[in-house]
C-alpha cells in the first residue's frame, strides 16, 4: 500500500489523524453488524465500543452505522475499496505491534 493511501485512510476531512484503535472497532462492527459481538471480538465493553465509534463518526463527519432495535446496518458512506484499505491498515498495525 502506498503512503498516500495510508494517510488518506487515517486522516479526517480536517487533516487530523484518526486514532488507530478506532479502526479495528469499526471493522469488527462492519464484519458482524452487531455491537455486542463486535465488542467481544475487540475485547471491549459494548459502551466503550459505542463511544469509540461515536468519536470516530464525529472526527470524520460521517455517520457510519444505522442502529435499530435488533440489528445494525453499515451505511454506504464508505466505498468497498476504502473498507479494504482500512483492513490493510489494521493488518499492518497488528504486524507492527507483534514484530
Amino acid at each position: 500500500m502506498k503512503l498516500f493511501v495510508l494517510c488518506s485512510v487515517i486522516r479526517n476531512s480536517n487533516n487530523k489523524l484518526i486514532e488507530l484503535r478506532q479502526i479495528p472497532s469499526f471493522l469488527s462492527i462492519a464484519q458482524t453488524l452487531h455491537f455486542g459481538r463486535a465488542a467481544e471480538l475487540s475485547h471491549l465493553s459494548q459502551p466503550a465500543l459505542s463511544l469509540q465509534i461515536r468519536a470516530l463518526q464525529h472526527e470524520i463527519g460521517i455517520r457510519l452505522f444505522e442502529r435499530y432495535r435488533r440489528k445494525t446496518a453499515l451505511i454506504a458512506a464508505l466505498p468497498a475499496e476504502r473498507l479494504e484499505d482500512l483492513r490493510e491498515v489494521e493488518r499492518k498495525r497488528e504486524l507492527a505491534t507483534k514484530g
